[in-house]
C-alpha cells in the first residue's frame, strides 16, 4: 500500500520586508498528507546557522509502525525563491539547497527532482495539493500578456491556464513493523534583507499531522557558528524558561517585544555554544523564525536608515536600546543585554527629527559637513572614520527636508551644519 507524505520547505519573508530582500528556503518537517497509522516517537532537530551564509539542518526521526511492512511515496518540497534572478526550467533541482541526503535505517534513499504545483504564493503557505510532478513537455514558462508572471510561472497552451511551481525531491520509504530511523540532512542558503543579516525558518506544526498528532519525544538544538546573536520567535510554542546552553555558556532571556510576540534571545559566549529545548508530547500550534538580533537593533545595520527607536530610560537618566518586556523587567542593549526593572524606568521613542541620538557614518564614506542644508553650501568641515579606531560620533540636532533630500542637522567641534540623511546612521543610543 501507498501513501503520499511530504517534507513542507518553504521560502518566506518577515512581513514588513517582503519586497526589500533575497529570500531562499524555509526549514522542513516529515509531513504525512493521508497517513493514519505511522508515529513519530522521536526528533532530534539540529539547526546550524554557518559562517557561510549557510543553514545546516540534520533531523533524526524515530517513527513506530505498528502494522506490516508498507511502502510509502515521500516527498521534500521547497518552495521556488522570490527576488532573486532564475528560471525554473533551467534545472528541476532547487538552486539554493545543497546536500540533499535522506537514509532510512542505514540505506540511502533515492531520490528524484520533479515541479510540482506550489503550495504557497510569496511564501506563505495558502493550499495543500498533492505531490504530482508537472509534465514540462505542457508546463513552460512562456507566460502570455495579461498573466502574472513570476520566476516559477508556468504555462499550458493547451489548457490556457497558468499555475506557480516549487520543487519537488520524490522518494519512496519502506517502513518495516516496529522502530524506523530516517536520518534527513540538507543545507540552504539562509534569508536575509536589508533589515537583518539571515533568517531560518521551519514549519513545526506539520508534526500534528502524524498518527498520534504529536512528537513523543522533541529536542531542538541551534549551534551558531555567525558571530551575531539571535532571538527565537515562537509565538508561545516554548516555554521560554526550558531553554538553556547544553554545550558552552550564554544567557538565555525569554521576552515579548512592542507587538506582543514572544520570543527568546540567545547570547552564547564564545565557539560552540549549543541552544537546547526539550519537551515530550510536543504538540506545536504555531512555528519557528530564528533571526538576527539586528532585526530589533537596526542601528547595527549600514544598510538601514533608521530615524526613530524606542529607548529605556531609567530614573537617574541612564539610556538603553528597548528590545522587548521581560517579566516585570524591560530587556534591552547598550553594549551587552539585560535587565531594568520597570519600576526604575521608562519607555521613551526618541527620534531624529526631535534632535536626539548620535550619528555615525556609514560605509567610510568621507562625510561634508555644509553651512545650510544644500549640496549648493559652503564645506564647514570634512569628517572621516579612521580604520582600526572607533567611529566618529557626531550628536543629532535634528532632521529637515530641502529642496525633497533630507538632511542631518548635526555638532562637530562646537560648531552645527548639516550632513546628507543616505550617508549617515542614525542611533537613539550612545554606545561609543
Amino acid at each position: 500500500m501507498k501513501r503520499l507524505l511530504s517534507i513542507i520547505l518553504v521560502i518566506t519573508a518577515v512581513s514588513a520586508f517582503a519586497n526589500d530582500g533575497v529570500y531562499f528556503t524555509k526549514g522542513a518537517f516529515l509531513v504525512p498528507t493521508l497517513e493514519s497509522t505511522i508515529s513519530v516517537q522521536k526528533e532530534i532537530l539540529t539547526i546550524t546557522i554557518g559562517r557561510d551564509d549557510l543553514a545546516k539542518v540534520d533531523v533524526y526521526y524515530e517513527f513506530y509502525n505498528p502494522d506490516e511492512t508498507k511502502t510509502v511515496a515521500m516527498a521534500f518540497e521547497a518552495t521556488a525563491p522570490y527576488n532573486v534572478n532564475y528560471s525554473i526550467e533551467k534545472n528541476v533541482s532547487h538552486p539554493y539547497i545543497y546536500d540533499f541526503n535522506v537514509e532510512m535505517n542505514d540505506n540511502i534513499l533515492q531520490y528524484r527532482n520533479v515541479l510540482i504545483v506550489s503550495k504557497s504564493e510569496n511564501g506563505n503557505k495558502v493550499i495543500d495539493n498533492d505531490m504530482a510532478p508537472l509534465d514540462l513537455s505542457e508546463w513552460k514558462h512562456e507566460i502570455p500578456d495579461g498573466y502574472y508572471d513570476t520566476p516559477n510561472a508556468l504555462y499550458n497552451a493547451r489548457l490556457d491556464s497558468v499555475i506557480y511551481a516549487d520543487y519537488g525531491y520524490l522518494f519512496e520509504a519502506t517502513f518495516k513493523p516496529g522502530i524506523n530511523i530516517v536520518h534527513h540532512t540538507y543545507n540552504y542558503k539562509m534569508s536575509y534583507n536589508i533589515a537583518y543579516k539571515y533568517s531560518v525558518s521551519y514549519w513545526l506544526t506539520p508534526a500534528t499531522r502524524w498518527a498520534n498528532r504529536q512528537i513523543d519525544d522533541f529536542t531542538l538544538r541551534i549551534k551558531n557558528e555567525n558571530d551575531m546573536d539571535y532571538f527565537i520567535s515562537d509565538d508561545k510554542v516554548f516555554s521560554a524558561s526550558a531553554f538553556s546552553f547544553a554545550e558552552g555558556r550564554g544567557d538565555v532571556y525569554p521576552f515579548a517585544d512592542e507587538y506582543g510576540i514572544h520570543s527568546t534571545l540567545a547570547v552564547g559566549h564564545g565557539d560552540g555554544a549549543v541552544l537546547e529545548w526539550h519537551a515530550r508530547n510536543f504538540a506545536p500550534q504555531s512555528d519557528m523564525d530564528i533571526v538576527s538580533i539586528d532585526y530589533y537593533l537596526p542601528s547595527q545595520s549600514k544598510h538601514l536608515n533608521t530615524i526613530e527607536s524606542k529607548v529605556v530610560v531609567t530614573a537617574d537618566g541612564a539610556q538603553y536600546r528597548f528590545i522587548g518586556t521581560s517579566g516585570d523587567n524591560y530587556l534591552v542593549e547598550a553594549q551587552d543585554y539585560g535587565l531594568i526593572p520597570k519600576s526604575d524606568a521608562r519607555v521613551e521613542t526618541f527620534s531624529a527629527e526631535n534632535g536626539q541620538g548620535i550619528l555615525t557614518i556609514k560605509n567610510n564614506e568621507i562625510v561634508k559637513i555644509r553651512k545650510l542644508p544644500t549640496t549648493k553650501s559652503a564645506v564647514i568641515a570634512t569628517v572621516r572614520d579612521t580604520k582600526g579606531k572607533l567611529p566618529v560620533v557626531m550628536k543629532c540636532l535634528g532632521l529637515v527636508r530641502e529642496s525633497g533630500y533630507y538632511w542631518f542637522k548635526v555638532e562637530v567641534d562646537g560648531k552645527s551644519g548639516y550632513v546628507q540623511e543616505d550617508l549617515m546612521v542614525w542611533d537613539a543610543v550612545d554606545t561609543y
